[in-house]
């Protein structure tokens, strides 16, 4: 299922990725737009169906995006494309412990 909405624009700023308040990694980005991003360079640290934060260093318009939860949606090889699931303050952990489950 295509789950790109928008535009992604090439990237050269990285991305810290975190899994419940620990570091897996700082990837580079290659793309990033309003629906997701996509990084490199990752060799095997991710899975699909990871609930990621994502720390960025993006200037202008995504600024508003570094500390918001992301989703891993495919891996292939040493790249893996992420869509944006969530708010600043809704860190990968507010679902797990706010009762939120899907039925």
């Amino acid at each position: 299922m295509e789950h790109r909405i928008g535009d992604r624009k090439d990237s050269s700023t990285t991305v810290e990725l975190y899994l419940s308040g620990v570091r897996i990694g700082a990837f580079p980005i290659s793309n990033i737009g309003v629906s997701g991003f996509g990084i490199s360079n990752c060799h095997g640290c991710l899975r699909e169906d990871m609930f990621l934060q994502a720390m960025t260093n993006c200037k202008g318009e995504m600024k508003n995006y570094s500390g918001m939860s992301a989703l891993v949606i495919w891996t292939e090889d040493d790249r893996a494309g992420l869509m944006w699931t969530g708010e600043k303050g809704h860190g990968p952990d507010y679902f797990n412990t706010s009762g939120v489950f899907a039925a």
